[in-house]
């Protein structure tokens, strides 16, 4: 018989977020079995290295029995677009893929809008003396 775990999530959902900057859940993740496992966390279809969008930590751990364990899960995207992806848990010496949590999220562009002013006031200034706004 396999552990039992729980998380205290049905979905890590992000929401919208900005293309290319950091966003941090946290979830909570409990060994509710009578006995310790070591566990991986792993997202499928997320790159390699330096092409990765999600850094969970811990990734791989030891959890004690009738404990929980705090799991931050940091994501940047790297190219605006919907993402409804899963976090796996595979233990070991027992099965991979025990368990799939969902994740979802959004990523788009900021739009940024610049409005030129009509003019700008330096007052006095002196020649060859630099003076920005």
């Amino acid at each position: 018989m396999a552990p039992s775990f729980s998380f205290n999530c049905d979905c890590i959902d992000y929401g919208k977020v900005s293309y290319s900057f950091p966003n941090r859940q946290v979830v909570k993740f409990s060994n509710t079995s009578t006995v310790p496992f070591k566990f991986q966390l792993r997202i499928p279809g997320d790159g390699k290295l330096s092409e990765k969008e999600f850094d969970i930590k811990p990734s791989r751990d030891l959890i004690q029995p009738k404990s929980t364990l705090e799991i931050e899960i940091i994501f940047i995207s790297l190219m605006p677009r919907i993402y409804d992806m899963v976090m796996v848990v595979d233990i070991d010496g027992v099965g991979q893929d025990m368990f799939s949590l969902p994740i979802k999220a959004e990523s788009e562009v900021p739009l940024v809008k610049i409005e030129p002013m009509k003019s700008l006031n330096f007052g006095t200034i002196f020649l060859r003396n630099p003076d920005v706004q």
